[in-house]
């Protein structure tokens, strides 16, 4: 009979760790459902939900382990100690006092868990605004930055612009002067002739005049 109450005892016990583990499981998913929906619409510039994932994930692995009998042996131990030594103490009550502990338990452990998931949340809150900012900060500062970019390689394209018309005027005003000056050649050429002939016709008549003397004689 003792033998079949232990065996109904460990039974219970291990029924009790399992329900232990999926309320922490389903506390789990919640809380880091939330903490991912905070993080994704709150501040998506940084993720930093992974870190909480993590270490909490690493806590619920270790629960099922020892829900599943795969935990130390040394605690397995001692809560079998326990159970005897209360079961020992007060056969009638044993169970229901077994069953109200770990139902405490359970809840100061959600209520821990809780209350460190706000206390982490708070502790991170501020940090995680100011990375926000200084994140909306540079997109601004580079936004504004790709504005003066713009707005400089517009000027730079005018002064092409007007660099390239100054060329082609200097182009066009260099034409007109080369051909002001084969103009002018031309004319200085033919000024020449005109002078050439001029001269001739002076001495021409000199002759002439000279001729004339000498036939007055």
């Amino acid at each position: 009979m003792d033998n079949q109450r232990r065996k109904t005892a460990q039974a219970a016990q291990q029924v009790e760790k399992r329900i232990g583990f999926y309320v922490h499981l389903s506390v789990f998913v919640l809380v880091c459902a939330g903490l991912a929906a905070v993080n994704i619409f709150g501040t998506p510039e940084v993720w930093w939900a992974q870190w909480p994932f993590i270490g909490w994930g690493v806590a619920v692995v270790f629960h099922g382990l020892c829900a599943y009998g795969r935990g130390p042996d040394a605690v397995a131990a001692w809560r079998l100690r326990k159970i005897h030594q209360l079961a020992a103490a007060d056969p009638a009550s044993g169970p229901r006092s077994m069953s109200t502990s770990r139902g405490g338990m359970i809840g100061l452990l959600l209520i821990g868990i809780l209350i460190g998931c706000l206390v982490g949340a708070a502790i991170m809150y501020v940090p995680l605004r100011d990375a926000r900012d200084e994140t909306q900060k540079a997109q601004r500062e580079s936004t504004a930055s790709a504005t003066t970019a713009k707005e400089l390689d517009a000027e730079l394209q005018q002064a092409s612009k007007a660099r390239s018309d100054l060329e082609a005027t200097a182009k066009e005003t260099k034409n007109q002067l080369d051909q002001t000056q084969a103009s002018k050649r031309v004319t200085e050429q033919r000024l020449q002739e005109l002078t050439d002939q001029l001269t001739q016709a002076i001495a021409a008549r000199e002759a002439a005049e000279r001729a004339l003397a000498e036939a007055k004689k």
